[in-house]
């Protein structure tokens, strides 16, 4: 048989073609903030004595600022290197005082334009709480520890002679001058002499989370972890507990008004006495989620709480009623996206739930409806476009409805940790627990059963599925591969440098990357049979998601480093982080109109400026390498796409040849600008069988891989 002609067609990436774009449109931000999610969880909020402005100390945003008493929010994190703010206060000069996580206190003189660390004295860098008193002294309380500072937070001076062993969480100033500490385990101390000595006050065995004082009694007043609330009449020298009413023992915060009400914050919601704590009861109306972290007063007795995952609630009604304070609140952690065929985008985020967008980020809403955590590690959409949720502790959740109700699905799943959720193109779902291995539902989540045939470790971290419904996995062992559905697993890990992959995903011409935790990305093009490292240009090798641009293009989010994205299959990586001002990347997704969104540690989503079809044009990234891309698809009838790319401009050219050798097809040859190019090759005139096609640039760079013709 004569060999019919092959009609080529060449196509230059965006990446190649954006050499000749003008230079202003190739520099535009990759990357804008999606408005939202907005909330995440507060760990404090402190105000300034105008009234006039709050601050909130957030899990993972840093510090956000509102000069509106609340109703607007603004990041103001320059100069903070540790977003993990447990504590917040403002001095009486009106400096910030932010107390992180690893990295000890930074300070603001400029209302928070700016931030320095002010960790002298310390010797400890773990701050645990803040707090001003009206002398203007300051308080922090840490792992090691209570200090003071007398000149607005630029020194610190230990002061815990008498004081435990032990974490400090909370502190309060009777009217006496006497200071009384929380602590882990060891109940309450009290210091009458400024802190210069302390003697054990109570409740010994409790740990403190709360304190205050009511100056109309001049009551004391304490949260604990497990007993609920305290108070002392005789200045701490005896403790009562008053828990009439109050239907959650676990006391996260306490407040006092100007009318002596008091307001506790619990992980059950908050509550209310007007008794001076004889009673209690709810007073969380509006308040959508049940953890409250913190509770702040201002001089008109507006009520502000700082919710668990769900940002700030605000009340000018004696709690009667609460509204979200949240707008510019984007302090949201996300842990998993998803999008649906109708381009819908959701958010499973870190103790928020999931949160919905219909619009591609330009505004989100809550999708918690009966869900009944909030802390949700993965999402997965079924065929049917039925939403599904895994979550740390409460298994699998279903929604039939686009996340407006929810329900609980957990009949044979032997754990409730789920940290990873897939469904197959028959609908058939599987999920990777924290334990107890992988499980599988053939009928939409009803019922599981245990598929850990072949599996020696029973946590697994991430996992993914390819075209052909083949299962893969990562373990403590590695990662194995499911050909059978689930039914049996093999170990896959030849070329593979790291056990431990957080990552998958599998490219538009089915080959399978996994992105692990310090050793870069690792690509496979034989089914996971062999791989081989696939980093070049990362600068960060630890991968925390990876997803699949629908045009081709592969996104690798990082812990630290932003986005990166290889237009050449994985060949090469470019820094994609325009605009993108948190670079701890948790998830990633495309949906159909063709936006990227970013999920992060902290600040919520960012979501690509524009579309597919402008999406590679907003950055140029040039290869580094020349590569020849496996085939796609493999096998093929009759069609294929072959895609390469060239570092420089190079004289190419590109042969098919069959299992003999024999030249059946010469599908280009002539120069190419660099860049990534791809062209078709139509075998509807040659028998199935085994082809090779070869690459050569430059007559010394050669690159030769397999493809096989099925009809």
């Amino acid at each position: 048989m004569k060999p019919p002609r092959f009609a080529v067609r060449l196509l230059l990436s965006f990446a190649a073609f954006n050499i000749f774009l003008p230079a202003a449109f190739s520099q535009s931000n990759f990357w804008q903030p999606s408005n939202g999610p907005y909330g995440g969880v507060i760990n404090a909020i402190a105000r300034d004595s105008s009234e006039q402005m709050v601050v909130v100390a957030t899990e993972a945003g840093g510090v956000f600022q509102s000069t509106d008493r609340g109703a607007t929010w603004a990041a103001i994190n320059n100069g903070l290197t540790d977003r993990i703010v447990n504590a917040i206060t403002v001095s009486r000069n009106g400096y910030l005082i932010a107390g992180t996580d690893t990295e000890g206190i930074f300070r603001s003189t400029d209302k928070g334009q700016t931030w320095a660390a002010a960790n002298q004295g310390l010797i400890t860098k773990t701050i645990l709480f803040l707090a001003t008193r009206k002398n203007g002294e300051i308080f922090a309380g840490t792992d090691a520890g209570v200090y003071r500072s007398t000149d607005n937070g630029e020194s610190w001076a230990a002061i815990s002679n008498g004081l435990p062993n032990a974490f400090f969480y909370a502190i309060a100033f009777n009217t006496n001058g006497h200071l009384f500490v929380g602590t882990s385990g060891s109940g309450v101390y009290r210091s009458t002499d400024n802190g210069a000595n302390w003697s054990y006050a109570g409740l010994q065995g409790a740990t403190v989370y709360a304190l205050a004082v009511n100056p109309a009694t001049r009551d004391i007043f304490l949260g604990t972890r497990q007993n609920g609330v305290f108070r002392s009449t005789d200045n701490g020298d005896t403790w009562a507990q008053i828990n009439s009413g109050l239907t959650n023992p676990l006391v996260f915060a306490l407040a006092v008004n100007s009318k002596g009400n008091l307001f506790a914050g619990t992980a059950g919601g908050i509550f209310i006495s007007t008794n001076n704590g004889d009673s209690w009861a709810p007073a969380s109306s509006g308040v959508s989620h049940a953890i409250i972290l913190d509770l702040e007063v201002d001089a008109d007795d507006q009520l502000l709480a700082a919710t668990g995952g769900s940002g700030v609630f605000r009340s000018a009604s004696n709690g009667v009623s609460w509204t979200a304070s949240n707008t510019g609140l984007a302090a949201s952690t996300i842990y998993a996206l998803a999008a649906n065929s109708r381009g819908h985008i959701f958010a499973g985020t870190h103790f928020g739930g999931v949160l919905r967008s219909t619009d591609n980020g330009a505004s989100w809403s809550l999708a918690n409806g009966d869900l009944i955590t909030r802390q949700v590690y993965a999402l997965a959409i079924n065929p049917s476009g039925q939403l599904f949720a895994g979550t740390s502790g409460s298994g699998v959740f279903r929604s039939t409805d686009n996340g407006e109700s929810w329900s609980k699905i957990n009949t044979g799943l032997r754990s409730p940790d789920v940290r990873t959720l897939v469904s197959n193109a028959s609908g058939h779902l599987f999920v990777g627990t924290v334990g107890e291995g992988v499980f599988r539902s053939t009928d939409n989540g009803d019922n599981w059963t245990a598929a850990n045939n072949g599996l020696n470790s029973r946590i697994v971290v991430s996992m993914s599925i390819n075209s052909r419904g083949h299962l893969f996995i990562n373990t403590f062992d590695g990662v194995l591969r499911s050909t059978d559905n689930g039914d049996n697993w093999k170990l896959i890990n030849n070329g593979l440098l790291s056990t431990d992959v957080r990552a998958f995903e599998v490219s538009r011409s089915d080959q399978i990357f996994a992105g692990t935790n310090g050793v870069g990305i690792f690509r496979s093009s034989d089914n996971g049979d062999t791989w081989s490292d696939a980093s070049l240009g990362l600068t960060n090798h630890f991968i925390r998601a990876m997803a699949a641009h629908p045009r081709g293009d592969i996104f690798a989010g990082t812990n630290g480093a932003g986005v990166f994205r290889s237009i050449d299959n994985g060949g090469n990586w470019g820094n994609l982080n325009s605009g993108l001002t948190n670079l701890q990347v948790r998830a990633l997704t495309a949906n159909n109109t063709g936006y990227v969104f970013a999920g992060t540690i902290g600040s919520g989503v960012f979501r690509s400026a524009q579309p597919a079809t402008s999406v590679s044009e907003t950055e140029e990234i040039v290869p580094t390498s020349f590569s020849l891309e496996q085939n796609y698809p493999n096998p093929f009838n009759p069609s294929t796409t072959i895609a390469f790319s060239l570092p420089r401009l190079s004289h190419v050219t590109l042969k098919v040849f069959n299992h003999l050798g024999e030249e059946v097809a010469a599908l280009f040859d002539g120069k190419l600008p660099a860049g990534r190019h791809e062209t078709k090759w139509n075998a509807s005139g040659w028998p199935s069988g085994v082809y090779f096609y070869r690459l050569r640039a430059d007559d010394n760079l050669v690159e030769t891989k397999k493809l096989m013709l099925l009809k």
